[in-house]
């Protein structure tokens, strides 16, 4: 079976399973074979913050990194599109996607100017001076420029720091609570809350950072390059994003779940886990549901990659979480998962995330199906009463649905999946080899995919991660601008029709 490294992500399934295996604080019984669906995303305490998130936090958040290496702005245009071929679809449709295309045909001299700014080298005269003749985006250039300059650019971390990281924040027993994370106080928006084009969210401390995850004066230049880059690019196509501003306050959002009262014998709702993101976009039309979130990091991902990446997966739960309705979901796919948008920035690097998810995982994320008030013997008999989901019969269906799996292959995208080769070959032998029990027992030496009863993709959330694309690379940035673009296009839908008024 698939192992991990302790504390990594996991890039599949089968890696998620050996991890929750080898965990020893996860309760036993859920490793029993056929067990795995009774983990529960209450049975974990989290520490309340997603920027302290653990290791055993992150997998009762039951989610794997499908990252796209070496070519992957090619595999994100095929992924980005509709294939009839395979009967895939894409994160957008074929109409956000052609319009995006002619509106870079169109674009404006401010533009232009940005381009030709991103060519300029630390030694050319005026390189920290962007031109005016840039618009909207001078200011982008000005603090791009800060970023490369003004930060360092670490790219490892150092063996203590490896060896903290996995507790990221933890009290020790016994410990005082100076130095320890803020847990800040609980938000409460109200339903139907109407906000005028910058919405105005309640403010947070910040949680402390450490070495492999630390908010820092540093973070404020990434923070606010990423977040005028993305303002501007809705300024200079306001005519066809009118609707839609790149805000940047730090926005709570919640994971709430039904949660066992001791004392009280029934479950009760619970904040388990809060996230609080750099940024997120909204719709000027009065909505405070985000439509797409960002991060801002002052450090190259490989110098932090694991942290950052369950960091932002405690962030895509609790949005799931906290705003499950239809508003900020790109297309969906075509077994029906629903998409969000992520964009993060790792000091000159920015990356595209997109978070998919089926029923199956947002039943998982609320802790159905358990409900608020049910008595532990309720929740029991509900639980029964459900029934486990069919497990995979194999490994294919651990990796993705059959016209994911069969696009992938045709495009050539398998093989820029980290992980996934050493994943097919498993998949390729255990089709023609199946595993023989020993002579005279019942149960195989080493659990087979059957008797472990490996979960589908569809109970998971997966985050396709795509980048980096460079700050300081203008071929980077034109096709990053392309393709944020197709992607709020998707997100803003298509136009309302005018009203009729009355004939005069």
């Amino acid at each position: 079976m698939a192992t991990t490294a302790r504390n990594n992500v996991a890039l599949t399934v089968s890696q998620w399973v050996a991890a929750v295996q080898n965990e020893p604080s996860i309760r036993s019984e859920v490793k029993k074979p056929g067990k795995l669906h009774e983990l529960r995303v209450s049975d974990c305490v989290f520490d309340k913050s997603a920027s302290a998130i653990s290791h055993v936090e992150y997998l009762h958040l039951r989610t794997v990194w499908y990252r796209y290496t070496n070519e992957h702005i090619d595999s994100f245009t095929k992924l980005l599109r509709n294939d009839k071929g395979t009967g895939y679809k894409g994160f957008i449709t074929p109409e956000a996607d052609q319009l995006a295309g002619k509106m870079m045909t169109q674009v404006s001299n401010y533009l232009k100017e940005y381009f030709a700014e991103g060519r300029k080298r630390t030694t050319d005269s005026g390189y920290l001076y962007p031109s005016p003749d840039c618009g909207f985006y001078a200011m982008v250039r000005y603090w791009q420029v800060m970023v490369s300059t003004h930060t360092k650019d670490e790219t490892s971390l150092s063996d203590a720091e490896l060896a903290r990281e996995s507790n990221l924040l933890k009290p020790q027993s016994g410990s005082s609570t100076k130095g320890r994370p803020v847990t800040p106080p609980k938000q409460t928006i109200v339903a139907h809350q109407t906000v005028s084009a910058t919405p105005a969210t309640t403010s947070h401390p910040a949680v402390r950072g450490t070495a492999a995850n630390r908010p820092s004066a540093d973070e404020a230049y990434v923070n606010t390059a990423l977040l005028l880059l993305l303002q501007a690019v809705t300024q200079d196509f306001r005519d066809e994003l009118k609707s839609l501003h790149w805000v940047p306050p730090r926005k709570a959002m919640h994971l709430e779940v039904p949660y066992l009262n001791n004392n009280a014998k029934k479950f009760e709702a619970k904040v388990v886990l809060e996230a609080q993101v750099d940024g997120y976009l909204c719709n000027a039309g009065g909505s405070v549901h985000p439509m797409a979130i960002c991060e801002a990091k002052s450090f190259v991902r490989r110098s932090g990659q694991v942290p950052t990446e369950r960091q932002e997966t405690a962030e895509m739960a609790a949005w799931i979480r906290s705003h499950p309705g239809k508003e900020g979901l790109l297309q969906m796919s075509a077994s029906g998962k629903k998409r969000r948008l992520l964009v993060s920035q790792n000091r000159h690097e920015i990356y595209i995330i997109i978070g998919e998810y089926g029923q199956k995982y947002e039943e998982y994320i609320g802790n159905k199906p358990i409900q608020e008030n049910m008595t532990v013997n309720e929740a029991a008999a509900a639980v029964s009463k459900r029934g486990a989901t069919p497990p995979a019969d194999n490994l294919q269906k651990t990796l993705g649905s059959p016209t994911f799996l069969s696009h992938a292959s045709a495009s050539g995208i398998t093989d820029t999946i980290e992980g996934w080769q050493t994943e097919e070959k498993k998949a390729a032998t255990h089709a023609k080899e199946p595993p023989q029990d020993p002579p005279g027992s019942s149960a195989p030496a080493v659990p087979t995919i059957e008797h472990l009863g490996l979960p589908r993709a569809d109970e998971f959330l997966v985050m396709h991660r795509f980048g980096p694309w460079r700050t300081d690379d203008p071929g980077n940035m034109a096709v990053l601008i392309r393709r944020l673009l197709g992607l709020m296009l998707q997100l803003q839908g298509p136009p309302k029709p005018a009203s009729q008024g009355s004939a005069k």
